[in-house]
This record gives C-alpha cells, sequence and structure tokens, in this order.
C-alpha cells in the first residue's frame, strides 16, 4: 500500500483544521500539523481525535511570519518530520483552510497513475523585477514587519540604500529563479532531494522575501526533476500543483471560495481547494464535501 503524507500549514481556525483532518482520516494518509505558535487556545488533542485512521504528528511550534523566511523554515521541518516518519510515496503541502475535491480512493489512484509526476505551480516563465527583489536585496526586518510601523520604514529604508548602492546578493548564482504557488503535491524522491539542500537553501533564502513562492520552484527547475514536472506551460492557468485558488483584485490574500468556485475547481481538474470558512463560505464547503462523498461532515 502506497501511503501519502499530508503536511498542514496552520495559524487558527481549529474547528476547519478537524473538518480538514476528518476529511484526509484514511489509513492510507499520515497527517502532519504545524500549529503557529502565535495561535492561543490550541489543543492537540482537539484535532487527533478528529482522525480515527490515519497517524496525527505535531509539530513543536514556531512564529511563522508572512513573508520570512521563517515560512520556509515551517516547509522544511514538515517535509523532514514526515520524511523521517515514513517512505511515502507522496507529500502533499496544504493549509488549514484547504479542502480535497476527491474521494480518498479517487485521490490514490490519480497519484498511482501519476507516480513520479511532480505537482508544482509556476506562474511564470521568468521572475519577473519585483520578485526579483525579494531574493537579490536582504530583507533584514521581514520577521517584525507585523509588529508595527517602525519596523516596516527600518525595511524601506533598508532596501533603499541597497537599491542606491547596487546591491545583488543572486549576482553570482547560476540558477534560473521561478516562483509560483506554495502548496505542492511532491513524490518522496523530490522530498528526500529538497532536504538534502538544507543548508544551501538557508544561504540563499533567509533574509529574503516571500521566497516561499520561489525556493521550491527554483529547485525542481533547476534539477532532474524538471522533466517530471506534471505542467510545463509555467503559467498559472495549467493548475500544476492541482490546487484552486481566487485571488480578487486588490486582495493580498484567497478569497473565501463560493460555490461556482467549485464548479470551476472541478471543470480545471483539481483535486484541492482553498480557502474555506465555516461561515461565510459553508455553501462551498458543503459542495465541496458532496464531491468526496463525506455528506456525512457537512456542518449541521
Amino acid at each position: 500500500m502506497k501511503k501519502h503524507a499530508y503536511m498542514i500549514m496552520a495559524h487558527g481556525g481549529f474547528e476547519m483544521l478537524r473538518l480538514l483532518v476528518s476529511a484526509l482520516d484514511d489509513d492510507r494518509n499520515d497527517i502532519f500539523i504545524h500549529m503557529d505558535k502565535k495561535a492561543a487556545g490550541f489543543e492537540e488533542g482537539d484535532i487527533s481525535s478528529a482522525a480515527h485512521a490515519s497517524g496525527v504528528f505535531f509539530l513543536p511550534r514556531i512564529s511563522v511570519q508572512w513573508g520570512g523566511y521563517s515560512q520556509i523554515d515551517c516547509m522544511l521541518r514538515l517535509l523532514d518530520a514526515a520524511s523521517e516518519k515514513g517512505d511515502y510515496a507522496y507529500l502533499h503541502l496544504v493549509s488549514g483552510t484547504d479542502m480535497p475535491l476527491k474521494s480518498q480512493d479517487e485521490l490514490h489512484e490519480y497519484f498511482d497513475e501519476k507516480q513520479g509526476t511532480e505537482f508544482i505551480e509556476f506562474s511564470a516563465p521568468r521572475v519577473d523585477e519585483n520578485t526579483r527583489c525579494r531574493f537579490s536585496l536582504y530583507h533584514f526586518f521581514m520577521e517584525w514587519k507585523s509588529k508595527g510601523p517602525r519596523w516596516k520604514r527600518l525595511e524601506d529604508k533598508s532596501l533603499e540604500i541597497q537599491m542606491r548602492l547596487g546591491v545583488n546578493r543572486a549576482a553570482d548564482s547560476r540558477l534560473h529563479f521561478m516562483k509560483g504557488a506554495t502548496w505542492f503535491s511532491v513524490t518522496g524522491n523530490f522530498a528526500r532531494f529538497l532536504l538534502a539542500q538544507r543548508g544551501e537553501l538557508r544561504r540563499l533564502y533567509r533574509l529574503t522575501n516571500c521566497c516561499d513562492e520561489v525556493f521550491i520552484q527554483t529547485a525542481a527547475y533547476n534539477s532532474e526533476f524538471k522533466d517530471r514536472l506534471f505542467d510545463k506551460s509555467f503559467t498559472a492557468e495549467g493548475f500544476g500543483n492541482l490546487r484552486y485558488t481566487r485571488w480578487d483584485e486588490g486582495l493580498n490574500s484567497p478569497a473565501v471560495l463560493e460555490e461556482d468556485d467549485i464548479e470551476k475547481a472541478i471543470e480545471c481538474g483539481c483535486l484541492f481547494a482553498r480557502k474555506f470558512d465555516l461561515e461565510s463560505g459553508l455553501g462551498a464547503l458543503r459542495l465541496a464535501l458532496k464531491t468526496q462523498g463525506r455528506e456525512d461532515l457537512l456542518p449541521r
């Protein structure tokens, strides 16, 4: 039996997380969860009790700052924990507000047929200048920017000075940098390949900005795994990670999905979607659960 690992990065929404764990619960799956250290009131037992067949494992909690290296660190910790636990056919990184759109039988059948394929999204064939600044300059204050305007001013001033001086920390790199969505489904072989580079990844991406959307794509593109990508168009329209997300204009975070989004996601061949909300997006959540044949999980 080929087992899968689901690695969940969550920062709250405990009831939604319980529902996701219930939807993933299957003896062919193990579930690894990291809950942001800043989330108060988190009880591991409340979440693990939602699973009856899967193994549920919790990582030591760290504080994860959006855009900071701590996001990459958290992703690598999840990959490491899963790789240490077992030899999984696929490892899936999902958020705590994701939901599968197929039953577990359908998901396992699909990935069995595609074994060896890497499901990573790329947003464009090359990075633009704004994206390049994410890793070519030193972002000294990313882990503190959310703590107040003082830190943002320091970050902005630091970048201004570096641009004036012509700083380019990636100037000597021979890598073709790429960008795409954070979330992925990759083989155990790719996970081990990535983990073997942890030191180099830290050197490249520590003190960067939002490179959780860069380091996976860049590693895959500059390796033999490039030939194993599910979608080689290198555009988000290809849904290379099999995930549906709706971004409304002017928003910095995904929109809460509606029922017609689920229909679009299924038409596009996506197997997962985000983000769901137990209150404002209940209709979409009900439809997503029905597609899995898990009406028993429908919120009353």
